[in-house]
């Protein structure tokens, strides 16, 4: 009898059955300086970050494995342009409310788990150890528990896989040329980079000027691979606030990086709102297996 084997959606991995049957949570994760050091994220199996009207960023911890993580957070609000990226990856969405220009309708569209709305209070907790008291928490267990009362399918979605994954055993470099750092501004204040491990094989982070490290273990966070995204994007300002929209459906630019190369690559929001990956010669790329990091920077960033 054929041994049939199972795969990590998001990564291409091997894995267990039943986190194969498992769709991927989206939980958003405060970026600023006073939430550091986050709990979880170095349990990624995507990590995505956006950037945000004030400077800062807003990061996405996705990945299958929610069951076995034990602290998550700080839990942040999302916003519009997140929840279509974290859609792309057929997600539930785990926030705590939004920047008040997300419509019930556009909440109504996803399978989402909002602190805010929901009335799920018992699925996450305030940490009072914490440097701000008032950061929201959630664990593996509150996460299931709350897809539950909340109704909601956790299996997969069939054989969708997010990437056109390297043939299993194999890793190849993403193009000729050689990128063993990468640096991402998002403002003065912000400054994200990588830095590549060649015995690893994996890009390691920093922000703020120190290596970025997870909270529950101290557990480096660290890629195989890399996606920086030039998207469209529009600022709307009243006298009460100013609002960051990225224009998704617009595509764009960017960089694919794994093995300590870059290439060029185009990026596009499908009409059936999927997340597709083109080299430079308008081919489908072939990503590496791993875990990976997509960051999106507005056009001129």
């Amino acid at each position: 009898t054929p041994i049939v084997k199972s795969y990590n959606v998001l990564t291409g991995l091997e894995t267990t059955s039943e986190l194969a049957d498992l769709r991927p949570v989206a939980i958003s994760i405060s970026n600023d300086a006073y939430s550091l050091p986050q709990y979880g994220i170095s349990g990624a199996d995507i990590l995505i970050e956006v950037p945000l009207e004030d400077g800062s960023t807003r990061l996405a911890l996705l990945t299958t494995s929610y069951r076995n993580m034990t602290t998550i957070g700080s839990v942040a609000s999302t916003r519009s342009y997140l929840m279509e990226i974290c859609s792309a990856f057929r997600a539930i969405q785990c926030f705590n409310g939004s920047d008040g220009e997300v419509s019930a309708e556009t909440l109504s569209q996803y399978d989402t788990l909002d602190y805010d709305s929901q009335n799920l209070s018992g699925m996450y907790y305030y940490d009072d150890t914490r440097f701000d008291e008032t950061d929201l928490m959630t664990n593996g267990i509150l996460i299931d528990a709350g897809i539950r009362k909340a109704a909601l399918n956790a299996s997969s979605a069939g054989d969708y896989m997010p990437f056109c994954f390297a043939e299993k055993g194999t890793k190849a470099p993403a193009g000729t040329s050689l990128a063993s750092r990468v640096s991402i501004r998002y403002s003065a204040d912000l400054n994200v980079s990588f830095l590549y491990d060649e015995k690893t094989q994996k890009y390691i982070r920093y922000e703020y000027g120190d290596k970025q490290v997870d909270a529950a273990d101290r557990t480096e966070v660290s890629f195989d691979n890399l996606f920086i995204l030039c998207a469209s994007s529009v600022v709307y300002e009243s006298e009460e606030k100013k609002t960051l929209d990225l224009v998704m459906e617009d595509g764009g630019s960017g960089y694919y990086l794994s093995g300590g190369t870059y290439a060029k690559i185009t990026w596009k929001y499908a009409e059936d709102g999927t997340l597709d990956f083109y080299d430079e010669s308008g081919n489908i790329l072939t990503v590496n297996r791993g875990t990976s990091y997509i960051g999106f920077v507005t056009a001129g960033a």
